[in-house]
This record gives C-alpha cells, structure tokens and sequence, in this order.
C-alpha cells in the first residue's frame, strides 16, 4: 500500500520553514515566523497571507530573483545553490537565507546588541544616581554647612563622573547601532542607525568642551559663553538622538519581532516629551517619569534580544563543532 502522506501539501510551519512568503499586506518576508504570528511590519496575520499569498520562493529562487548577503561576511550569493557555501568565508549558503529575525543574526551580531543595551541601561542608572547625589550635596553644603568651596569642588567631581557617563553611554549607543552585514531585504534601518550615531559623536565631543570650559574656564568671563554653547548644543544633540533611538528601536522590534515594543516606540515618540514639558510646569517630576518609562522600554527590548542569544548559544552547544561555527 502507497504512503497516503508522500503527496501531501506542505504545512503552514513547513511552508514558513522551507520557503519565504511575503506578507499579503506590505510584502515582509515571513520566513521562520509561525502560522499564528502576527507580520512584525504591518501586524497582518501570518495564517491569513498563507491562505492567500502573493508571493512565495523557494530558496533557490530566491537566489536567483534578488542578491541576499551571507550571514557572516555580507557576500553577494546571487546565482549560487542554497546547499553551496559562501566563497568568501565557507558559511553555509542555506543558513543565509533564513530571513531577517534576529534568531537568525550572527551570535557577534546579537552580543553586540545585548552588551550596547546593557551599558546604555547601566549609564541611565547612573546618570540618574548622580543626579540625585548632586542635588542633595548641594542643598548639604549650601543650606548646612554654607561652604561654597565645597560646591565648586563638588560640581568638577559631577562633572568628570558626568561626562564618564557620557562616554560609557556612548559606547552602549555603538555597539547598539551596529549594522548587520547580513541583513536580508531593503528596510535596513540605516537612516535612523545613522543619525543616532552622528548625535552620539557630536554628544559625546560637546560634552567633552562643556566639561572642559566648566573646569578650567569657568572664571574666566570672556570664556564662559563656551559652556553655554556646548549646553544648548548637547541638548539639541540629545533631542535628535531620542527621536533617531526610538525609530532604530522600532525597526529592531520588527526582527525580534515584538510588536508591543514597536508599538510603545511610537507612541512614546509624542508621548515622552509630552510628559517631560507638562511634568515640568506642573509639577517638575515629568522628566524622571519620561525617563523611566524609556528606561523600561530599552530594558524590556534587552530582556528579549539577550534571551535569542542565549537560547542560539544553547541551540549551538548541542551542534556538532563542524555546523555549530556556522550557527
């Protein structure tokens, strides 16, 4: 008696598993989600772009139609086999062409959105921390022991520490900022990404002069415009860089993918500085509270790119060394 399942269609798992369906709506590539997922782009039900598809490729032609990069190295693999290797580097052609989560990113790729995230976390802390110890030293020596050269001393102290912050934000916001050479697709989340690194450098320069002038030159009254130019422009530079952060932040949602982070991204683009102008007349609390909330989304969206990490380390632990350094 004949097999009855050897000519049976495909499953919907199968069909997102083997091939790349694009979303019926705005046409994302849905490989590797599930069938009772929901497109990270536009929030279409992935069940309802299988029922009724418009366009759906095989790995081999999608090797063919369009130039999708290796994983590893971001070598053009159109025209090759997917059980060909990548002849720049040997990764395996067919692990290239799993699409654009982040499961399926470099394990370099993910520590470095992990570990950016972390410091980024770890600078807000203590950006927060020092805030508060400077403010409660200045109300001790001003109104307690009325010692104004105990506050000049105390402000060069925040200041340094300060603008170690700085530095250690700066290197969270870059490694965070890292372009994927993999990146399979045109949404590559490269105008945001590029913006927020341009503020991040300017940030990071202007503080640099504003703690400069504040230490050395701030007796010098010809001298002191420099520290309140360099203020204003690092504002201004932190204004760009939280519009540009949270549009990155959208776009890596979509790979994760969580749609609940996107989401919140968006409506915190409006919602944030609301809170922070209203919070400030009103009852001067709205910048901590803008601050928290941005803080709980960033950590949220670390809590889930360190768990793909973690769970691809362990998928690679249990591989056979020879296919695990391609993983």
């Amino acid at each position: 008696m004949a097999d009855s399942t050897a000519d049976a269609p495909p499953t919907s798992a199968e069909i997102l598993a083997t091939t790349h369906p694009a979303c019926t709506r705005c046409g994302y590539d849905l490989h590797g989600l599930t069938p009772d997922a929901k497109c990270p782009e536009c929030a279409t039900q992935v069940a309802y772009s299988l029922a009724y598809p418009t366009k759906v490729e095989s790995d081999s032609e999608r090797l063919k139609s369009s130039h999708p990069p290796c994983l590893r190295c971001g070598y053009d693999l159109h025209g090759l086999t997917p059980d060909a290797d990548c002849p720049e580097c040997g990764a395996p052609v067919q692990r290239s062409l799993r699409g654009n989560l982040l499961r399926f990113s470099a394990p370099e790729y993910l520590r470095s959105l992990s570990t950016g995230l972390l410091l980024i976390l770890v600078a807000v802390v203590s950006q927060v921390a020092i805030t508060i110890i400077n403010t409660i030293g200045m109300m001790v020596l001003l109104l307690a022991f009325q010692n104004p050269v105990a506050v000049g001393v105390l402000e060069n102290i925040i200041a340094i520490c300060y603008f170690g912050i700085i530095i250690m934000s700066f290197i969270g916001w870059w490694m965070f900022s890292t372009p994927d050479p993999a990146i399979v697709g045109q949404d590559q989340g490269d105008s945001p990404r590029k913006i927020l690194r341009i503020t991040i450098v300017a940030a990071l320069i202007l503080t640099l002069i504003s703690t400069v002038a504040e230490l050395f030159f701030i007796t010098a009254l010809n001298l002191m415009w420099l520290g309140f130019v360099a203020g204003g422009l690092i504002l201004v530079a932190w204004l760009v860089q939280f519009f540009a952060s949270l549009l990155y932040v959208q776009w890596i949602a979509k790979r994760v993918p969580s749609q609940k982070i996107r989401q919140r991204a968006e409506i915190y683009m409006w919602l944030l500085p609301l809170i922070c102008v209203v919070g400030l007349c009103v009852i001067f609390i709205g910048p901590i509270i803008a601050m928290v909330m941005y803080f709980v989304l960033l950590y949220q969206l670390y809590g889930m790119i360190r768990d793909i990490h973690l769970k691809q380390a362990e998928d690679e632990s249990i591989m056979p060394d020879d296919q695990a350094q391609f993983a």
